[in-house]
């Protein structure tokens, strides 16, 4: 304690002694010679100083003077000064806090002389960590940029980097482009094989794909398994895709060895090229919409950018804004494609389809909104809406023209990753007193692999409330047999690529006739979707088909329709739209 008056030096010594129980001891100096002399000499948690002393006449050289002779000990100013000036001017100086005498208490002198060390130690910390600023900042502008997992540059890179290439490319008057990729089906790996083998595929594929780059391209993980190449000095468009060829058998043409497992690996590659995308955000935004092109094309591992594509994602964005007016003004609608028996030419069964009449945009085709709503909020209620009306129907058939029928919804699997879907589901089942057995969801096998954990437990709840479940589009060399085994279908429906031109195709007859034998030995029952001639027909029944659907048979066909032509349905022979017996 720095303190020339007596009185003050030993109130002020008394109040911290009781107040800490005498833990704390106090040397006390009532010059600024003495100050130095024990500072020199002896180690203190803290200073308490006067402001005035016989000895020296500027505050401001005491503090500085402390501060270089012990750089680590925090000051606490006690003064009787009433200056308002005088304690911002101290902060400045460095001390750690300011205290008036008059208004001094043991409580008060005691937080102030604790806070001070915790703010002496903070402000060491940070000293320390801007030494050297210059080599420090270069240090952090490395670790922004740097992806963790892989080492790669990371996303705040590539946007600064794109921006430079972009600028480079205009002034040069040359090409640059932006390949946007990520992994087919990554949330698949992450469910099978664990996150840390996921982690250990993106960093082996960040390393093959360097190693496919030229030196004037850089790779950028971006999030995820999203990746990101910056090919510079282009002289066209198409120079671009020899690159896209590269990374694309880089990863493809071998797997990925993590631990005891070799994965397969695909990427889909959407490209946008400078001066067509002409700022970063298009280039970026162009190469996404291109990726999910190429997604969707799968014969195909790559696709650039066009206007065409542009529409279509203005389209999309369009039409998923219209979506909640849509449900509001009732401008959904559902029809009804018959499912027929082999066995007795009866109708067993209906597939309900929803259908879209905009008032804006006229008839939107199921594939263009489905997907969309699937992916929104509103998924669960346009299947909710389906139940309701296909509820209504199947009521109204049962018992009047047959003794059962079942009605069957597509269902995404998206859909089960919301956890409210299953009581959704239920609770409308409940609310139009539809039996569960009636029911049967469609699940295409390509969702299934995808989201095999998610799937298999949802599966799992809807099957054990009695509802009948369908394996949709199989064939398509997604799913495996034991899929089959241990996931608990009563129906798989063959795609429609399979039964096309069964009568010519011999390839397709095989494995056609070996599906269904094999559904037969597993207890389930197979529907043929897509029969469009009387030969495929003829042929699915001769390898004991269980139950076929298509436009051979009848179109998709409104309630009312449907409900006028059932009394006639078996008898209609002329047409040959149903009737399957007697040939």
């Amino acid at each position: 304690m720095v303190e020339d008056n007596p009185s003050d030096a030993l109130l002020f010594k008394t109040m911290i002694e009781r107040a800490s129980n005498n833990y704390i001891s106090i040397d006390t100096v009532d010059t600024y010679s003495e100050t130095l002399n024990k500072l020199k000499g002896n180690h203190y948690t803290a200073v308490l100083l006067d402001l005035h002393l016989p000895d020296i006449d500027n505050f401001e050289n005491i503090i500085k003077t402390i501060e270089k002779i012990t750089p680590e000990l925090p000051v606490v100013i006690l003064t009787g000064s009433e200056d308002h000036s005088l304690p911002l001017k101290l902060i400045r100086l460095g001390v750690q806090d300011y205290l008036c005498k008059n208004e001094v208490t043991p409580s008060i002198l005691m937080r102030s002389l604790r806070y001070a060390k915790e703010r002496k130690e903070i402000q060491l910390e940070l000293k320390k960590a801007l030494k050297n600023q210059a080599n420090q900042n270069e240090l952090l502008k490395s670790i922004v940029r740097k992806d963790s997992l892989t080492s790669l540059p990371n996303r705040i890179y590539f946007f600064d980097f794109c921006k430079r290439a972009l600028n480079l490319a205009k002034r040069q008057n040359t090409v640059m482009a932006v390949l946007y990729f990520d992994i087919n089906g990554f949330k698949c790996i992450n469910d099978t094989y664990g996150h840390t083998a996921g982690d250990q595929v993106l960093k082996e594929l960040g390393i093959k794909v360097t190693k496919a780059l030229r030196k004037e391209d850089m790779l950028f993980r971006l999030s995820g398994d999203e990746f990101a190449i910056i090919a510079e000095h282009l002289h066209a468009e198409v120079q671009a895709y020899p690159i896209a060829k590269r990374i694309n058998e880089a990863v493809s043409t071998l797997p990925i060895k993590i631990g005891q497992f070799n994965i397969d690996v695909t990427i889909s590659i959407g490209i946008a090229v400078y001066p067509d995308s002409q700022t970063v955000q298009e280039l970026v935004k162009h190469a996404d919409i291109a990726m999910y092109e190429a997604k969707h094309n799968s014969d195909h591992f790559a696709c650039f950018y066009s206007k065409r594509l542009d529409n279509l994602n203005n389209r999309n964005i369009k039409i998923a804004s219209l979506l909640p007016s849509g449900l509001r003004r009732k401008e959904f609608s559902v029809v009804y494609q018959p499912i027929i028996n082999c066995l007795t030419g009866d109708c067993s069964g209906v597939e309900a389809l929803i259908r879209w009449n905009n008032s804006e945009l006229g008839y939107i085709p199921p594939e263009e909104f489905i997907n969309i709503a699937e992916n929104s909020v509103y998924g669960s209620t346009l299947c909710c809406y389906v139940i309701r009306e296909a509820s209504k129907l199947i009521k109204q058939l049962n018992g009047k023209y047959l003794p059962f029928i079942s009605v069957s919804i597509n269902v995404a699997a998206r859909q089960f990753t919301n956890p409210t879907f299953f009581n959704n589901l239920i609770n409308t089942i409940k609310e139009v007193n539809l039996p569960p057995e009636m029911l049967c969801i469609e699940i295409t096998e390509r969702q299934v692999i995808q989201n095999l954990k998610v799937c298999e437990t949802a599966l799992n709840k809807i099957k054990q409330y009695g509802i009948q479940i369908a394996l949709d589009d199989y064939g398509t060399g997604f799913s495996s047999i034991t899929h089959l085994k241990n996931l608990p279908f009563d129906k798989i429906k063959i795609d429609r690529s399979l039964i096309n031109n069964l009568h010519k195709d011999a390839k397709n007859f095989a494995l056609t006739d070996a599906i269904i034998s094999m559904a037969r030995h597993l207890d389930l029952t197979v529907v043929a979707e897509g029969v469009e001639h009387q030969e495929e027909l003829e042929i699915l029944v001769k390898i004991g088909c269980d139950e076929v659907q298509g436009f051979h048979l009848s179109k998709p066909i409104s309630a009312h329709n449907l409900k006028e032509s059932f009394a006639d349905i078996k008898s209609d022979k002329s047409q040959n739209k149903v009737q399957i017996n007697g040939f």
